[in-house]
């Protein structure tokens, strides 16, 4: 605005609010006229996805779609194989259990008699899903899987709904989700069965319900905003 320019008027080599030189924006990028402060800061800070709870929360379970486990995800090529270790050889493996599968793709697929195919699922029916089900999967890429540290918007989603989730191990799981307390974690599809076999309508309503207790007081994007908020104001 033209306030903001005469405020720099006197010294137009000064940096603007945005960091872009006033005296030449055109030819000097943000990136030249940073401080080397602004990239030591980001490059040890990390900001990660999490919960919007007005969007993301426990509904009224439909018996319809009540499942043993249930899978969303569309079908992409660096996690098919770690789809089908995590959650289409469990359910090959337990014939007497009901699993669902959400996402794009999967119609081709050669799935097991007792894997009902949604399709995709639309954002309004997440909620209905995660609170149907007696559990809720998550399985990262492979990339994701491999580095850690790197939490999808699906198991902060899950969490807000109180839905009791088995996630694949990947490092770092722990610094969101306490395992055995706010989460289950597998590190393969025997793995999924056994927490399977285990679960009870009891204790998957304690597991979701400290999940969700968790990403509340944490992981939401309110929290999220006041780091990126604290990170750029120290930087001033």
């Amino acid at each position: 605005s033209a306030q903001k320019t005469a405020k720099f008027a006197e010294d137009p080599n000064k940096l603007s609010h945005k960091g872009v030189s006033l005296k030449n924006p055109q030819k000097r990028s943000v990136a030249s006229t940073c401080r080397p402060s602004f990239f030591k800061h980001f490059a040890r800070t990390s900001i990660y996805n999490a919960l919007d709870p007005d969007t993301h929360y426990p509904v009224e379970a439909r018996p319809q779609y009540a499942s043993d486990l249930f899978f969303m995800g569309n079908r992409l090529t660096d996690r098919e194989e770690r789809v089908r270790e995590f959650f289409l050889t469990p359910a090959s493996n337990a014939p007497d259990k009901r699993f669902l599968l959400g996402g794009n793709g999967w119609l081709t697929g050669d799935l097991p008699s007792n894997v009902d195919y949604l399709g995709h699922v639309y954002t309004q029916d997440h909620n209905m899903f995660n609170s149907s089900a007696l559990a809720v999967l998550n399985v990262n890429r492979a990339g994701m899987a491999r580095f850690g540290f790197s939490p999808p918007t699906r198991v902060f989603e899950a969490a807000g709904a109180a839905a009791c989730m088995i996630v694949d191990h990947w490092p770092g799981i722990e610094e969101f989700l306490t395992p055995d307390e706010e989460v289950l974690v597998a590190k393969n599809g025997q793995d999924v069965l056994a927490h399977l076999d285990k679960l009870t309508p009891e204790s998957a309503s304690r597991i979701g319900q400290a999940a969700q207790r968790r990403v509340l007081e944490h992981h939401t994007y309110e929290q999220r905003a006041a780091q990126v908020h604290s990170l750029l104001t120290s930087l001033l």
